[in-house]
């Protein structure tokens, strides 16, 4: 089992960091925030299928070609957190080496979209007290942890969760 994890685990967070760093060369411009989002989140989808890869590897590798729920939702939680820790571990590194005024940007764009869509001088004020307080909570590094965390471990438990539900209720006929 441990072996499963490993490997579908490194896949998964080979597949996030890679198709991560393909999608940004090719939206090229850092603050292309709509487009790095879709890009982010079509890496966390396309590395979250080898959880249930992953789990059905597992289920295989059992005598009976069978596994229970928990220990399908076990292998696939494993795998998501391994592809979670490289994705917090590449975003860390990220913002140490190349973007330590994201933040700043971001919340920069977000009001400037905002005063865009014709918002009150009320809601204007309210953001910009919110994304100054964003600017200094960002900068713990246990925040923007928890945060990046927030982004995409709930992906790989809905897959986990998924996953285990249908591979937990295999018969043996179905390898």
């Amino acid at each position: 089992m441990k072996s499963i994890i490993l490997r579908y685990g490194v896949i998964s967070a080979a597949i996030l960091l890679g198709t991560g760093y393909v999608f940004r060369q090719i939206v090229g411009d850092h603050n292309n925030y709509d487009s790095m989002m879709i890009a982010g989140f079509a890496s966390m989808i396309l590395a979250f299928s080898m959880v249930y890869v992953g789990m059905r590897a597992a289920r295989l590798q059992q005598p009976t070609k069978q596994i229970a729920f928990r220990q399908a939702l076990f292998v696939g939680l494993m795998i998501s957190l391994f592809a979670t820790a490289a994705w917090i571990i590449s975003w860390e590194i990220t913002m140490a080496t190349t973007m330590q005024d994201f933040i700043e940007k971001y919340t920069a764009h977000e009001l400037a979209d905002l005063r865009a869509s014709g918002a009150s001088a009320t809601e204007i004020l309210e953001a910009t007290a919110s994304a100054k307080e964003m600017v200094v909570n960002y900068k713990n590094p246990l925040y923007r942890i928890a945060l990046t965390t927030g982004e995409i471990f709930p992906i790989g438990l809905v897959v986990a969760l998924g996953g285990a539900f249908v591979e937990s209720r295999m018969k043996k006929k179905n390898t």
